[in-house]
């Protein structure tokens, strides 16, 4: 498996799944597995496969396999979207592959978890994509949007509320809790002495999600960004209310 550049190569099992080990525990997947760094310090493993055996280990990651069948048709033509959407992406960006294989991409899982629901809803869907304008659309989605989707600068990303997100799905309420010198760390406040949503974006509960944020300090307040806000905090969304404890 070394190559002139390092640790490059590749490992196939004769056109069946193939296992990477990582902290004693196996993954398989489809395809091959191909290797690439200078150290085995710094080396990545990268899994070379077809976009439908890739969307195999997508669409049960991301969607129960006892769903119907026209809701996972729909999970696999929206992750076959997005898949497309960031290969063209990556092309232009020059990185050494097309997609990860957490929630900052879409999850993949390998071969391990696939369903015969969730790969005949890929074969149903074969070649099919949403697009704008003769590009594909950047099809992205979520366990829950609260009951209320979210604009964008996109033409086709727009707001609705959504009454089929209620109580039922196990994401649509969540709860967080932080100590006020977390928040001050965060943004070198000093000590905290008031969290205030500015403005929301006036769609939903509460006036909506929350895009402007005033945190205050002895040493020093900040206005942050509902999204900065919560990247910062590891919160679920900028769909929320502050409470003192």
């Amino acid at each position: 498996m070394t190559g002139a550049a390092g640790l490059d190569g590749s490992v196939t099992v004769g056109g069946g799944p193939v296992e990477l080990f990582r902290a004693g525990v196996a993954t398989s997947y489809r395809g091959a597995l191909r290797t690439y760094g200078g150290s085995p310090a710094d080396v990545s493993v990268l899994n070379v496969v077809r976009l439908s055996g890739y969307l195999f280990g997508v669409v049960p990651a991301e969607s129960p396999a006892s769903w119907e069948p026209a809701a996972l048709q729909a999970q696999a033509v929206a992750a076959r979207t997005y898949a497309e959407r960031l290969r063209s992406d990556a092309r232009l960006s020059g990185r050494g592959y097309d997609l990860c294989d957490t929630t900052s991409c879409q999850v993949y899982a390998g071969h391990g978890v696939e369903q015969d629901t969730t790969n005949a809803a890929v074969r149903a869907t074969t070649g099919t994509i949403r697009t704008w304008e003769g590009e594909p659309i950047v099809a992205e989605f979520s366990s829950s949007n609260g009951g209320q989707t979210v604009d964008s600068a996109l033409p086709y990303q727009r707001y609705r509320s959504d009454r089929f997100d209620d109580d039922v799905n196990p994401n649509a309420r969540w709860q967080a809790r932080f100590d006020g010198d977390v928040v001050a760390d965060r943004w070198g406040l000093g000590t905290l002495t008031g969290v205030r949503v500015l403005e929301r974006d006036g769609h939903g509960t509460w006036g909506g999600r929350a895009t402007w944020v005033r945190l205050a300090g002895t040493e020093r307040s900040v206005t942050v960004s509902g999204d900065d806000f919560r990247t910062g905090l590891g919160l679920r969304s900028t769909y929320l209310r502050l409470t003192s404890v």
